[in-house]
């Protein structure tokens, strides 16, 4: 299906409700999959992600299929090693492109048999013996912050705790902190120095949780008021005072000329300025899913951008780095990506509307980030808009909500 996507006024006025952070729910899921007396989880996240990541939870089957979820592969690899279940692990075939080699090796430290079934490194893989009794592991922090949120999970329930020590650069350190503060809000005490977590064995609380409003989701409509010639959209619970690393797109965007305003019930997102920046430079090593929203609200400015820490790009749903690349090509937008983590972008006005459809590369966050710049062309037209599915199942109806006319062939 293709998806041809107008917005007549370029002006936005809009209430929306944001799906809420996955991210958040199936860290919530893991906890509670690991207490006897389950807490209540509100406002559990209708992402496509966070619903597989139930159904292989409740699965009795022997081969779960993650297909390309990466946050659920990592997770449910370090939950199945720890309750000792032998299981077959997998994904799709770009899942079976993404590397786990240093998840499993910490897993194998620690007492699990794994066993890698066609390429040493990637899924899929057999769990034939779970975690002994914990303890000491050393494990990279610089290929994803998941194998560290999934070991620290598994962490309180192992007989001799477990003792992490972190080498090379850290990426993603916000979702480090993240599910320190979600297993903090489940009564668990973590000492986290450096690159040093120590957990000692401890048993989760079955408290109750609620589950924000995804800043991930709120960072398209952050770039559609940067490029609308006027936008309000109030966003119904959001708030700054957020365990999500993402929420610092609201600083990000200032440059642009859009506000951030809390009020009753949520936030205000205004354009409160027509300005655009002459060059924006930023380091997305803490907050690599906001890449690419920052990257396509330059390019349909013209602004010219260096991006950095975009090192993980290459291991996401697609390779974000290139599929970027191609796409904005496409828009005729100049860009250079260089030591595969910085990506350059030229000062050159989008010139058209794209030669062709744009493509997705199955990864949703493509998807939602090329979509906004409809406001700064005529349209945009768009291959396999389906899947937003993963993360933000409403996304082309609150569009069509904020006056997006989208017709689909």
């Amino acid at each position: 299906m293709i998806y041809r996507i107008s917005h007549p006024s370029k002006k936005i006025k809009t209430s929306i409700r944001l799906p809420a952070s996955k991210s958040l729910s199936n860290r919530a899921l893991i906890i509670n999959s690991l207490v006897s007396v389950k807490g209540e989880i509100n406002n559990l996240s209708d992402a496509g992600d966070t619903v597989l990541l139930q159904q292989l939870l409740a699965s009795d089957e022997e081969v779960l299929d993650c297909r390309n979820a990466g946050t659920v592969l990592r997770f449910l690899t370090a939950r199945t090693a720890f309750s000792g279940n032998e299981k077959v692990i997998t994904g799709s075939d770009r899942m079976k492109q993404r590397p786990v080699k240093e998840l499993v090796e910490a897993l194998t430290a620690l007492g699990a048999r794994i066993s890698f079934l066609e390429t040493d490194g990637f899924p899929p893989f057999r769990i034939s013996r779970g975690i002994s009794k914990g303890g000491s592991v050393k494990i990279s922090a610089g290929v994803s912050s998941q194998f560290i949120s999934a070991l620290m999970m598994i962490g309180p329930c192992l007989e001799k705790g477990l003792d992490l020590e972190m080498t090379g650069a850290v990426v993603s350190e916000p979702y480090i902190e993240m599910t320190r503060k979600v297993m903090q809000h489940y009564g668990i005490q973590i000492d986290y120095n450096d690159k040093h977590i120590r957990i000692r064995k401890q048993e989760y609380n079955a408290a109750p949780i609620a589950i924000e409003p995804d800043w991930s989701a709120a960072s398209y409509w952050y770039e559609m008021a940067a490029l609308a010639e006027s936008a309000e959209i109030f966003s119904e619970g959001l708030h700054t005072d957020s365990l999500q690393g993402d929420a610092v797109i609201s600083s990000l965007c200032k440059s642009f000329g859009v506000s951030t305003e809390p009020a009753a019930g949520g936030l205000f997102i205004r354009k409160s300025a027509s300005e655009i920046p002459s060059y924006f430079n930023y380091n997305f090593s803490g907050c690599p899913d906001l890449a690419q929203t920052m990257a396509c609200l330059c390019a349909g400015y013209g602004v010219l951008s260096d991006l950095a820490g975009l090192q993980t790009l290459r291991i996401k749903e697609a390779n974000r780095a290139e599929a970027l690349q191609r796409e904005l090509y496409n828009l005729g937008v100049r860009t250079d990506f260089c030591d595969f983590s910085k990506l350059k972008i030229y000062n050159t006005r989008l010139p058209k509307v794209s030669s062709r459809p744009l493509k997705t590369h199955q990864d949703h966050r493509m998807a939602m980030a090329l979509a906004p710049l409809a406001l700064v062309l005529p349209y945009v037209e768009m291959e396999d808009p389906g899947v937003v599915e993963k993360s933000y199942p409403g996304f082309w109806t609150d569009l069509q909500a904020a006056g997006f006319e989208i017709a689909a062939s």
